[in-house]
């Protein structure tokens, strides 16, 4: 009996589940096995329903006697399968990853009309791009931890491309941001960033944050260069200075001196 037991705990298997009760979940989301990489617990994930659902994983991650706990957010559609990908920094790939539960939220299947859309209809019909967008600014609210992330005001949909802007704000500083994402890539193409304060640690943190961007670096020399550029105070109204796949520029040259830009173009 017990070699049999050992056997069962050897094959890979894939975990099945649904809300409710373990029984459940097998007739309606199919998770396989995990592991950690790169900074996320990685699997694949496949919706047996006709159903569209925004999950809630919670996750159980061990190591030796450290049991905690880690959650992740994301939406299903009806038959879709999809990779997991949750964001997780503080374990490393020796920890055991388990699924504790997931919570099932169904949902309507927004409509999609060129123009101005919700943050339902971009999660929905984007998903890609929203996730994206909400990694590229989940550093910010470690800082700033406010309850307005992901920082969306106001999105549109217009030839191929989605257009997001919103602002950022702790006590007198604040951060307007203007995204454009092609929706054929489902990647950034044009970000651009104004910053209104006068506290240095508080402008040092944003030029870090930017530099971390999912969406702007390829590797830890691209984060290097890009802070380096982003403190630089020399470079030319309308000329930018090429990292990686982007073209950065920065305005420190106002005349109010609260005031400063950052620009990234990909190239």
């Amino acid at each position: 009996m017990k070699k049999s037991i050992k056997i069962l705990f050897i094959i890979p298997i894939m975990v099945l589940c649904l809300c409710g009760c373990s029984k459940g979940w097998k007739k309606s989301v199919q998770i396989s096995s995990l592991k950690y990489e790169d900074n996320y617990i990685k699997g694949r994930m496949k919706n047996l329903t006709d159903k569209a659902y925004d999950l809630t994983i919670t996750f159980k991650v061990k190591s030796g006697s450290l049991i905690e706990k880690k959650y992740c957010y994301e939406l299903l559609k009806p038959k879709d399968t999809i990779d997991l990908e949750c964001i997780v920094y503080d374990i490393d790939d020796t920890y055991k990853i388990e699924i504790e539960d997931v919570e099932f939220n169904e949902i309507e299947i927004p409509k999609l009309t060129t123009g101005k859309i919700d943050v339902e209809t971009l999660k929905y019909h984007f998903a890609d791009i929203y996730k994206e967008h909400t990694l590229n600014f989940t550093s910010f609210t470690i800082d700033i931890n406010d309850k307005n992330y992901p920082y969306i005001d106001e999105i549109e949909y217009k030839n191929d491309e989605i257009e997001i802007n919103g602002k950022i704000t702790k006590g007198t500083n604040s951060l307007y941001y203007y995204e454009t994402f092609d929706t054929k890539k489902d990647q950034l193409k044009y970000l651009n960033v104004f910053v209104y304060s006068k506290d240095e640690d508080f402008i040092n943190a944003i030029i870090t944050k930017l530099s971390l961007m999912r969406s702007i670096f390829t590797s830890s020399n691209d984060v290097f260069s890009i802070m380096q550029v982003l403190q630089r105070k020399d470079i030319d109204y309308g000329y930018c200075i090429k990292v990686g796949n982007w073209c950065i520029g920065t305005d420190y040259s106002s005349s109010d001196d609260s005031f400063i830009s950052f620009s990234f173009n990909r190239r």
